[in-house]
């Protein structure tokens, strides 16, 4: 048959049947039989070991078992960085009548706004049939997750125009993707410039909740007795993290 049951030595009893008296009164005879099993309690992956996945995208492993299962063998689907893949469906079932059937997992990689520390995922398969062969079998499948996700600041102007004792300019700053930990943003200020409010160095503080809040920064001249001719001037910006 196709079921795993395991080598067995199952005994074979002999007794004879006979019109002469002499011969039931034998005794039996018992052979002990070795049952060699060439069926496999094993969950097979059908597809590819390795999927490399866009994020936003999907992909397809598929898994069958064996050998008919003597119960019903539900496979559950786990992965080892569970926010990164979205797995449909999370579990299925096998029994004696699809055991053979190839059953598919789609496989999606979730469009976020983060940049993983790694992007190395692995999809398990555990089965769950307690008091069978197949119970806690695993087969595994692993995933390279291609992130879109880039980490930068993002400036709203590159260029601002500022009056001594006149108008002052400001631009936005923000992050492009969430952070793993909290961001500064430090700016190195020359003389002839003052940022509203207060001209520290630290300009922005990021965390991981707060990432895609926005900083407005305002930019004046500053205001001294010093008669100069117009300059263009920089301001330096640093990140640390």
């Amino acid at each position: 048959d196709s079921i795993a049951r395991g080598n067995t030595v199952p005994t074979l009893t002999l007794s004879c049947t006979s019109d002469d008296a002499r011969y039931p009164a034998l005794a039996p005879t018992i052979v002990d039989v070795n049952r060699a099993d060439s069926d496999v309690a094993k969950i097979t992956r059908t597809t590819v070991e390795l999927l490399t996945i866009n994020e936003g995208s999907s992909d397809v492993a598929s898994f069958v078992l064996d050998s008919e299962p003597v119960s019903d063998v539900v496979i559950n689907f786990t992965a080892s960085q569970a926010s990164l893949v979205d797995i449909v469906p999370s579990s299925v079932t096998f029994t004696s009548s699809n055991w053979n059937t190839p059953v598919d997992v789609a496989i999606t990689a979730v469009d976020d706004n983060t940049k993983p520390a790694s992007s190395a995922v692995v999809v398990t398969a555990t089965a769950v049939a307690p008091g069978t062969a197949y119970d806690a079998l695993t087969a595994t499948v692993t995933l390279a997750l291609v992130d879109n996700d880039v980490p930068a600041v993002v400036f709203s102007k590159t260029s601002l125009t500022v009056t001594e004792g006149g108008s002052d300019d400001s631009f936005d700053v923000s992050l492009a993707t969430k952070p793993l930990a909290d961001v500064e943003l430090l700016a190195s200020i020359p003389g002839q410039l003052l940022l509203i409010p207060d001209s520290t160095t630290l300009m922005a503080t990021w965390t991981p909740d707060n990432w895609d809040t926005v900083a407005t920064i305002t930019v004046a001249a500053s205001d001294d007795l010093i008669d100069e001719a117009d300059a263009d001037t920089a301001i330096g910006f640093t990140v640390a993290a």
